[in-house]
């Protein structure tokens, strides 16, 4: 987690919505986290805030919460952040909030107040997450007789994809036979069929991540050869199903 040169704030929480369940967090110290499925809002997720202090500042509104003295001050950069899951990366919406010293209210207030949740009050992004794929993006559209072989779930040509990039690939989705061994895949003319990783059976059949700077994978334009063999529904012959994805990486 890094905190921009130019921020106002540390950054003292940040939360994660995705769609799978998690196991666990792990956190650096000074931190602590959760992962939770029975969320208010029925998205599983995780939630990781810095732990608070225990001195106060004066103001002249009152006593304030110092900060926390592991937030992550502007400029900085904080790693050990891991959620622990079955399911494969995927992109996940991100909440990430300051800190903002907000004096505790006077004992005799009675005055009614309101807290904005965290959509209101945090800036909002993706990072990756836990990640049940489910829909079909593209099959090739290339020749019918063997574009089930192999589909993505996450991917077609033209795509616009954030850095790292999670590529899902699902297999015989007419309910074809192929030889798995026979997957292969290249990267911008790299090979990268041992990047891919099996997922569990109501997800992905294959999913990769890709970072650039240590991975084929470049920010702009790139090219995806994947592959695989399988028997053509109703004859005996095999056949290769062979399909080119073209797509872009942003940060």
């Amino acid at each position: 987690m890094a905190n921009g040169a130019s921020a106002e704030q540390p950054i003292e929480t940040f939360d994660l919505a995705f769609n799978a369940p998690a196991v666990r967090v792990q956190f650096p110290a000074g931190w602590w986290g959760i992962v939770f499925v029975d969320a208010p809002n029925g998205i599983p997720g995780a939630a990781l805030a810095a732990g608070g202090s225990e001195a106060f500042i004066e103001t002249p509104y009152g006593p304030t919460p110092a900060r926390p003295p592991a937030a992550i001050l502007p400029g900085a950069t904080l790693s050990g952040f891991v959620v622990e899951s079955a399911y494969p990366p995927g992109y996940a919406r991100t909440y990430v909030e300051g800190y903002a010293g907000v004096p505790f209210l006077p004992v005799d207030w009675s005055e009614p107040t309101n807290t904005p949740d965290d959509t209101m009050n945090a800036q909002r992004g993706w990072s990756l997450g836990p990640t049940r794929y489910t829909a079909i993006t593209t099959d090739g559209n290339r020749r019918p007789a063997v574009d089930g072989f192999l589909a993505f779930m996450n991917l077609a040509t033209g795509a616009e994809l954030l850095d790292p990039a999670p590529i899902a690939i699902k297999f015989a989705i007419n309910g074809e036979t192929v030889y798995l061994s026979t997957f292969r895949a290249e990267l911008n003319g790299v090979d990268v069929t041992a990047s891919f990783f099996p997922g569990p059976p109501d997800g992905a059949d294959r999913v990769a991540l890709f970072r650039a700077g240590s991975s084929p994978l470049v920010l702009g334009k790139n090219v995806l050869i994947t592959s695989i063999s399988g028997l053509v529904p109703g004859t005996t012959r095999t056949a290769i199903d062979t399909d080119r994805i073209v797509f872009t990486i942003r940060q």
